[in-house]
């Protein structure tokens, strides 16, 4: 009897000591863009954020957040402003634009998955980077009307699986702001 209730109390604190695998999040909402999303609360937003390859238009806002102290392993969050308006019925048209300035950028042929995000039609690609060193970036190209949102979730091996996981979320909770 001692030794059933001496493995019975490790076994109750294990068990206390389980709780909800869902960590606390923060919440990206920057008034530059029209869209919101939850992300880790380990991440922090960056300053000065500097992108060494670009492919396609300008840039109209830029914004990125990252595991705190981290400086390779990020998403970056793009807002372009566009001359035509794109929705679900036209843009499978422009799948051979964002194909070849994704090929631009990286150099590879891509293989693009057509997606939704609240209620926004767009593309997802998985390519490599030469910076950083065996690096990847999940490129999340999202249209509402004139403009074009782009989730760029760039990591390393080292963190890959926690990029991936902050990507999810991101994508996942994504709502547009009214």
């Amino acid at each position: 009897m001692r030794r059933t209730i001496a493995l019975l109390i490790p076994l109750a604190i294990l068990v206390a000591g389980c709780g909800s695998d869902e960590e606390s999040s923060k919440t990206f909402d920057e008034p530059e863009f029209a869209i919101t999303f939850e992300y880790p609360e380990d991440f922090e937003p960056q300053k000065d954020v500097t992108v060494s390859s670009s492919a396609g238009g300008s840039v109209a806002e830029q914004a990125a957040i990252a595991p705190k102290g981290d400086k390779e392993n990020l998403i970056l969050v793009e807002r372009y402003d566009l001359n035509l308006a794109v929705n679900e019925e036209n843009i499978d048209e422009i799948k051979g634009q964002l194909d070849a300035v994704v090929m631009q950028a990286t150099g590879e042929s891509p293989t693009a998955k057509k997606i939704e995000a609240a209620g926004l039609p767009g593309f997802e690609y998985t390519v490599p980077l030469d910076m950083p060193k065996e690096g990847e970036s999940r490129l999340i190209f999202l249209f509402k009307d004139k403009t074009e949102f782009e989730l760029n979730c760039q990591s390393t091996p080292k963190l890959r699986e926690r990029i991936a996981e902050a990507c999810d979320q991101a994508f996942e909770t994504l709502k547009v702001k009214e």
